[in-house]
C-alpha cells in the first residue's frame, strides 16, 4: 500500500498560557490554529482558524484574529496595535 497508513499521523499541542484562548496543532504535515470560544452558556468550544506551513503564518493568524476584536479609530492606531501584538508573541518565543 503506498502512502500513509490510517490513523498513522502523531499530533503534539502547543498549549501556552499566553496564547490563550487560541492553541496550536502540529503533525508532520502541518500546523493548525484552534481557538476555544466560550458559550453564553459557560461552555466552550473548539474552532479551526487555519492550517499553515509554517510557525511565523499561524503566529501571525493569531494576531490577525485578535486585532479584528475591536474598532480603531486610524490606520495609525491599528498599525501599532498590531505590531505591538505580534511582537509580543515573537518576543516571547523567540521567533
Amino acid at each position: 500500500m503506498a502512502g500513509r497508513q490510517k490513523g498513522s499521523t502523531t499530533l503534539t499541542y502547543i498549549k501556552d498560557p499566553i496564547l490563550e484562548p487560541y492553541f496550536i496543532q502540529m503533525d508532520e504535515h502541518n500546523y493548525t490554529l484552534c481557538k476555544n470560544v466560550p458559550t453564553q452558556n459557560g461552555d466552550s468550544y473548539e474552532t479551526k482558524l487555519g492550517f499553515f506551513g509554517d510557525l511565523d503564518r499561524c503566529i501571525n493568524r493569531i494576531v490577525r484574529d485578535q486585532i479584528t476584536q475591536k474598532n480603531y479609530d486610524s490606520l495609525q492606531d491599528y498599525l501599532t496595535e498590531y505590531k505591538e501584538l505580534q511582537n509580543r508573541l515573537i518576543n516571547h518565543f523567540n521567533i
